[in-house]
């Protein structure tokens, strides 16, 4: 008879822990106040960073099926065909769609020697057999190192954070629904396994929500509405989804159409998904949950390709560099920015430095050349430019050529505390 259980096995595990802190020379209370709601609307600017590799170069659900002359047998072939699957899966994550025939396969004893940590879920052991499901944590380095000297680019940096606004229509003849039930589409996203470059929330529905955009005005694309739901849910921009459900036509299955398109001043273009309903489900009802659950997949795999053909461009060695944002004394102005800097896939992190009421000063991380950072800032509408010796970084129109007057490799010097302290009503932030 089958055995069936749940167990996990730990081969390899690193912990680490980064700290930060920071110091506040506090003013009045107003100011404080408004600091400390900046720094937490400040956090997604880290997200890449910040974020976790070890759940990026985890591969999860992955199933294995063998069969030998002894149970035992069976699991060691089960476990090296694990390990093949899910290094594969992990190498098309970090690389591009045109690079996916070259991928190195190495053997067993050096594949072995890459693993970080395996875990086994509803395994079974069926007589001279063996099923499981797996998940399979690699080392970054060891991936890293195997794709350089097979020289395929590829990138690891995360996208920042998109809101997923699931619009759902049943039939031509029927309205499109966003918060109300049923709604399938929203509960496929809710259901999807996590796994990718770009971190893709699905909001709660609750009377916040649902007071911040219904399904016209996501539908009509508006910016403000859109925008309000990105940030109270932490994204840096909103994903209108819009699937339809199609009737077949000429003997065809019916489909499911997605139609998806990024709001804001992201470059993250549109995205369209076809699904047909599969012919062997064992209901309707089971066949859309399949189609819609594939959907999701398909889409969430659009958006990660358009993320990684613009982040490879931006791999490599990491650059810092200073600069000073000029602002008109508005914390609006200031979170504008800061939204604009976490839609640049060149940029790998921003710093906050200092604050007052006229001005700000930021460490940038970024990857890439000082062109393609320029380029990437101009495309969320900033530009940077040497003034006086200081990087300034402004806002312009999206769209703009991209402004950048001297190597940001000739970084200019950090503004020393005295040049950014008022005689009243100035947090300095360290």
């Amino acid at each position: 008879m089958a055995a069936s259980q749940r167990h996990a096995v730990i081969w390899r595990i690193r912990v680490g822990k980064i700290l930060h802190r920071r110091r506040f020379a506090t003013a009045d209370l107003s100011v404080l106040m408004g600091i400390v709601a900046l720094i937490t609307l400040w956090s997604p600017l880290s997200y890449a960073q910040n974020s976790g590799d070890a759940a990026l170069y985890t591969v999860s659900a992955v199933p294995v099926r063998a069969e030998a002359a002894t149970v035992v047998a069976a699991k060691e072939l089960a476990l090296q065909q694990g390990q093949r699957d899910a290094l594969r899966i992990l190498l098309e994550r970090l690389t591009l769609p045109e690079d996916h025939g070259r991928l190195p396969s190495p053997p067993p004893a050096t594949l072995e020697t890459m693993v970080l940590g395996l875990s086994i879920d509803d395994e079974r052991t069926p007589p001279r057999g063996y099923i499981a499901t797996l998940t399979i944590s690699f080392i970054p380095q060891a991936v890293q190192a195997m794709l350089q000297q097979t020289d395929i680019p590829f990138t690891d940096q995360r996208g920042r954070p998109l809101v997923i606004v699931p619009v759902w229509q049943g039939g031509p003849e029927l309205d499109p629904v966003l918060w109300e039930d049923p709604n399938p589409w929203r509960e496929a996203w809710g259901n999807r396994r996590r796994q990718g470059l770009v971190p893709l929330e699905v909001p709660l529905g609750d009377l916040d929500d649902v007071a911040a955009v219904d399904v016209t005005r996501a539908m009509a694309g508006d910016a403000e509405a859109l925008a309000a739901l990105a940030d109270r849910n932490k994204a840096v921009a909103a994903l209108v989804a819009v699937a339809r459900l199609q009737p077949g036509a000429g003997g065809a299955p019916a489909q499911v159409r997605v139609d998806a398109t990024q709001s804001g001043i992201s470059d993250g273009g549109a995205f369209t998904v076809t699904q047909p309903l599969p012919a062997d489900a064992a209901s309707p009802d089971d066949a859309l949950t399949q189609a819609l659950a594939l959907a999701v997949r398909g889409l969430a795999r659009q958006v990660d390709e358009a993320w990684k053909v613009r982040a490879v461009g931006y791999s490599g060695a990491t650059t810092q560099l200073t600069a000073v944002v000029p602002l008109d004394g508005r914390l609006e102005d200031w979170l504008e920015v800061r939204r604009r800097l976490a839609a640049a896939p060149a940029i790998r992190e921003t710093r906050l430095q200092a604050l007052t009421k006229d001005r700000a000063q930021i460490t940038i991380l970024y990857g890439g050349d000082p062109n393609g950072l320029a380029e990437s800032l101009g495309r969320q509408g900033l530009g940077l430019t040497d003034e006086g010796g200081y990087w300034m970084l402004r806002t312009q129109a999206p769209g703009q050529p991209p402004v950048l007057q001297t190597p940001p490799q000739q970084a200019a010097p950090q503004l020393r505390a005295p040049d950014l302290m008022e005689p009243s009503g100035t947090l300095i932030v360290r």
